[in-house]
């Protein structure tokens, strides 16, 4: 392969110039949630669905995603999880895995360290019969388990905007991240 004088010339005086790459094409927020789900599930084997819903819960303009993630291989007897990212530039980056959770999910009116309360609702797993639990948000991140504190049992269904409704007519209605292997 012959070099052209000219292009050792502009690698010489342009050394940032012989390594430039096209530029990465823009990716778009839901792009890279779905990209984000993907990394976290690449290991399961069964199929894998996910809900969806955007709010602002921390004030600040912009919608954070919540993500209730259903599968064989992700639930369990007391529930599955629910994932809040945060949007940063771009591209979404997880700030909260809730486990053993199921729908609905609701965005509460109160606010704690900033961030809107979340409930969700809790059974099975020997939980009976079930509740919805109050879930705060401790500056970094929501609770990991609703059924233990910092949670908060709460002794009815509480009033705020369903993010995730808890009538489904059936998974198949979940997105597919990830069909069977």
């Amino acid at each position: 392969m012959r070099i052209s004088p000219g292009i050792v010339v502009l690698a010489i005086l342009y050394p940032a110039m012989s390594i430039t790459l096209l530029p990465r094409p823009h990716v778009t927020p839901a792009e890279s949630l779905i990209d984000v789900l993907r990394r976290e599930y690449a290991d399961v084997k069964s199929e894998v669905r996910y809900f969806d819903s955007y709010f602002d819960l921390d004030g600040d303009g912009k919608d954070e995603a919540i993500v209730y993630i259903i599968g064989p291989d992700v639930c369990g007897s007391g529930g599955c999880e629910t994932l809040i990212f945060a949007l940063h530039g771009t591209e979404y980056k997880m700030i909260s895995r809730i486990g053993l959770s199921r729908p609905p999910i609701i965005v509460l009116s109160k606010h704690s360290n900033g961030w809107r309360d979340l409930a969700v609702f809790v059974a099975g797993g020997g939980i009976l019969p079930g509740y919805f639990a109050k879930l705060q948000f401790d500056g970094k991140a929501y609770p990991d388990n609703p059924t233990v504190d910092p949670a908060q049992p709460l002794k009815s269904k509480p009033a705020g905007a369903i993010v995730i409704p808890e009538k489904m007519r059936s998974v198949t209605e979940g997105k597919l991240l990830k069909s069977r292997r």
